[in-house]
């Protein structure tokens, strides 16, 4: 078990006629293919080192093949099991959708992700929930991180950008006709997140491959607040800060594919698109949201309820271990005069 991002290394060691040939290999989809990582021979092959293993790579599978000129012979596979380091709860984006003008949308997190208007020349604004609101007519989407056909593109650094297996993503939305109000995709559709509404107003939610689609109803033309919180076991949908469905993941979460032969392969979330806006093709059902979102937040943990009541009134829950959060007022200052 590997908690947050560090340093790990794997080790096994195989008896045979020398020289042996050691070679780690790497599964991300649950063993159907693997991908050699690393190739050499002699004692020292028998160590694969890990380096910035981040919370993406939860349930990468690794073996270790050996050979030498009699044959070969594999071993049994391990699973890294990768959990975030106790107290890191961080703010990863958050847009306030002040904007009435151009096409960029600030990150207030102060992680620098910000978002980009498509579909029309500028931001058009209107009365938010707090301050201002992007207006979204049909087809309109705000995309982060993504190019204008919002393709995957490379991000560097910030290997944990967007969080996947333990996150809360929330926004407020005021429909005129349902689609997708935010989400995140990956080319790895056992990644995605999306929340949205239906034709009638249903909230619904898309998750690893899953579907939740919920009874409760919002109003058309008036505020309300969409969250979600995920915990990798259950999904759980909140509308208006109350706890109205509980989805189980049942899928296995699989890490996300990249190209193997990126400089730093950690950095495999870069392949991350962030939307705001637009549509979703649910159960062959293809709706464009036509409304207002306000304040799209995304958190890497889970928030209580009580904590979804303090970001619905604006505030922020309590933050740490992130490079986005104040420090705290020093003390125990003295003076020594000489």
């Amino acid at each position: 078990m590997l908690e947050g991002v560090m340093l790990g290394a794997l080790n096994a060691i195989a008896v045979g006629a020398q020289p042996i040939t050691y070679a780690w290999e790497r599964s991300r989809d649950n063993g159907a293919t693997w991908t050699t990582v690393q190739t050499q021979t002699g004692y020292d092959g028998r160590r694969l080192r890990l380096a910035s293993v981040a919370l993406a790579e939860h349930g990468t599978q690794y073996r270790l093949r050996a050979s030498n000129t009699a044959g070969a012979a594999v071993s049994a596979a391990a699973q890294l099991k990768v959990q975030p380091l106790p107290g890191v709860r961080r703010k990863m984006l958050h847009l306030r959708c002040d904007e009435n003008a151009g096409t960029v949308a600030a990150d207030a997190s102060g992680r620098g992700h910000p978002g980009k208007l498509y579909g029309q020349s500028g931001f058009t604004s209107t009365s938010g929930k707090f301050g201002g609101a992007f207006q979204l007519p049909k087809d309109v989407v705000v995309g982060v991180n993504s190019h204008a056909d919002l393709r995957p593109v490379t991000i560097p650094g910030d290997p944990d950008q967007y969080p996947v297996s333990t996150y809360s993503a929330m926004a407020w939305v005021k429909a005129d006709a349902g689609g997708r109000v935010v989400g995140l995709g990956f080319d790895n559709p056992d990644r995605e997140w999306i929340i949205g509404l239906d034709e009638t107003l249903h909230p619904w939610v898309w998750s690893q491959r899953q579907e939740l689609r919920s009874a409760t109803t919002i109003s058309a033309g008036a505020w309300h607040h969409l969250c979600i919180t995920s915990d990798s076991l259950a999904l759980r949908l909140y509308v208006d800060g109350q706890l109205t469905d509980t989805m189980p993941l049942t899928r296995r979460y699989l890490a996300q594919h990249y190209s193997e032969n990126q400089t730093k392969p950690d950095q495999l979330i870069g392949f991350a698109m962030l939307r705001i806006g637009g549509s979703h093709d649910a159960r062959n059902k293809r709706t464009s949201l036509v409304g207002a979102v306000d304040e799209v937040r995304l958190y890497d943990f889970v928030l209580t309820p009580s904590e979804i009541a303090t970001v619905m009134a604006n505030g922020e829950p309590p933050l740490s271990g992130g490079d986005n959060v104040p420090p705290a007022a020093p003390s125990g200052l003295s003076a020594v005069l000489r």
